[in-house]
């Protein structure tokens, strides 16, 4: 409990800085957990490594730039921070996954692998996920200040944001370990 408090905290603490002035780069403004769980978080990421899929791209770089970019900006948000995002083509996405689009998409269709592009030096809708298959376990949407470019660092405050918001150390949604199909809560 203590844990999920200190996390709750922090992602509160990281939300001010990144969405309290009017020169925010980042905005989260939805998220869903009905399938998510901090324990098949880290089973995923089993070999300390979690696959990244980027669809769009809002910048002027080229797309390996943008999805290395991304990775260092969602490197220690995993609930096991050890874990390194690495990008890999959604033709070899495997099962287990962290998909970004951005020009954003909904939470039905983001992990059934459909690209979805914005031009580039765009700002607006994004959207992540936790997917296993074509399921998404987490799912978080906002949007993104125009950039700078792959190496600006209001991509790299949001996708810190975005990370902390698909990978919390327990589901928000099943407070002290609550939720369907459990027989007793702590």
């Amino acid at each position: 409990m203590m844990r999920a408090l200190v996390s709750y905290v922090g992602i509160l603490l990281l939300s001010a800085c990144t969405n309290g002035s009017s020169g925010s780069s980042s905005t989260i403004y939805f998220t869903d957990y009905e399938r998510y769980s901090a324990s098949t978080a880290v089973y995923a990421a089993r070999n300390n490594k979690m696959p990244l899929v980027v669809y769009g791209n809002p910048t002027s770089a080229d797309q390996p730039t943008l999805n290395a970019a991304v990775a260092r900006g969602l490197a220690g948000t995993h609930v096991a921070p050890a874990v390194a995002f690495s990008p890999v083509a959604t033709q070899d996405a495997p099962t287990y996954r962290t998909v970004v689009v951005f020009g954003g998409t909904t939470r039905d269709i983001i992990c059934s692998a459909k690209p979805i592009t914005t031009s580039a030096n765009g700002d607006g809708p994004m959207s992540a996920a936790f997917c296993l298959d074509s399921e998404p376990l987490s799912f978080a949407s906002g949007a993104l200040q125009r950039l700078d470019g792959a190496n600006d660092p209001k991509l790299q405050t949001h996708m810190a944001s975005v990370g902390y918001a698909l990978f919390p150390i327990a589901n928000p949604n099943h407070a002290d370990d609550c939720g369907p199909g459990r027989v007793s809560c702590k």
